[in-house]
C-alpha cells in the first residue's frame, strides 16, 4: 500500500505568501490544503483532516489565536500541532501563542529552512 501524504493545512491571508509555502511544501512531498483565516480553517477541518497547521496570528474574521483555542477545545483536532507563522514578533505574542495551544512560534519574515525545521520537529511520524 502507498503512503498517504501528510497534509499540511496554511491558514495565512496574505495570498501570495500561502502560494509560497504551498509551492515549497508540495516540492518537499507533502499534501497541502489552504485557508485564507480561521472561520476557513474550522471549516475545513470539519470536513477534512490535517497532519500539521501553519498559522498566521493576523487575519480578518477569526484571527489565528482564537482559531488555535477552537482547534484544541476540539477532541478530533486536539493532537494537531499547530505551529503560528506572525508578523507579530514580541515575546508576549510568542507567550500567547503557546498559551493558546501552539505547538511553536515563529516570527515573519522568517528563513525557509527554519519553518522546514519546525514541520519535521512536530510532523506526526
Amino acid at each position: 500500500m502507498k503512503n498517504k501524504k501528510k497534509t499540511i493545512l496554511i491558514v495565512e491571508d496574505d495570498f501570495f505568501l500561502a502560494q509560497t509555502l504551498k509551492d515549497r511544501f508540495e516540492f518537499l512531498g507533502y499534501a497541502t490544503a489552504y485557508a485564507e483565516n480561521g472561520v476557513a480553517a474550522l471549516a475545513y477541518l470539519a470536513g477534512s483532516s490535517a497532519d500539521l497547521i501553519v498559522m498566521d496570528i493576523l487575519m480578518p474574521e477569526m484571527d489565528g489565536l482564537t482559531a488555535t483555542r477552537r482547534i484544541k477545545a476540539e477532541n478530533k483536532w486536539k493532537n494537531i500541532p499547530i505551529i503560528v507563522l506572525t508578523a507579530k514578533a514580541r515575546e508576549e505574542d510568542k507567550a500567547a501563542s503557546l498559551e493558546a495551544g501552539a505547538s511553536d512560534y515563529l516570527a515573519k519574515p522568517f528563513q525557509a529552512n527554519e519553518l522546514m525545521e519546525k514541520i519535521k520537529k512536530w510532523m506526526p511520524k
